[in-house]
Parts: structure tokens; sequence; C-alpha cells
């Protein structure tokens, strides 16, 4: 699967994450965070959204309502899971 990455917004790979970031925020009450790599991917997104970098035709109501999705369970799975269990997971 590829994840989305964010290097930066004037970066020339930016364009190619839209279709998987507008299939994610078009989906987003759907998503499950339930790794780090859920988490990493998240928080790229939300970077994304912060800098108004975005497919032109998602709404600001589906922009709004993933950032807050997001944002959400990327704090309840670090409110969830230990350190250890974060350097265990790197540990690979």
């Amino acid at each position: 699967m590829k994840r989305i990455k964010f290097y930066s917004s004037s970066n020339l790979s930016t364009g190619y994450h839209f279709d998987r970031l507008k299939e994610i925020i078009e989906t987003v009450k759907k998503i499950e965070l339930n790794s780090l790599l859920d988490i990493l991917e998240a928080h790229n997104i939300l970077k994304f959204i912060n800098d108004n970098v975005y497919p032109a035709d998602l709404s600001n109501q589906q922009i709004k309502e993933a950032k807050s999705i997001l944002n959400r369970g990327v704090m309840q799975y670090f409110e969830q899971v230990s350190k250890e269990d974060i350097l265990e997971y790197l540990r690979w």
C-alpha cells in the first residue's frame, strides 16, 4: 500500500498523493487508525490539510470533518499506546 507522505507544500511529489488523499478524506468516517503507520499517514494528511494543499473538489465541510476525525484518532492512539509499545515497534 502506498502511504501519503508530506515533504513540503512546494515539493514536486505533492500531486502524486492527491488521489489517495481525496479517497481518505471522502471516506474518513470509516478510517481505522490501528498502527503506528496509520498514525504517521494521518499526521501527514493533517500536514496537507493544515497547509491548504488538497484536491480543489473537496468541500470545506469534508476538510473540516477529516481534520477533526484525524486529530481525534491520532490523539486517542497516543493515549492508548505506551512508550514501550512504540519502542518495540521501532525495533523492527
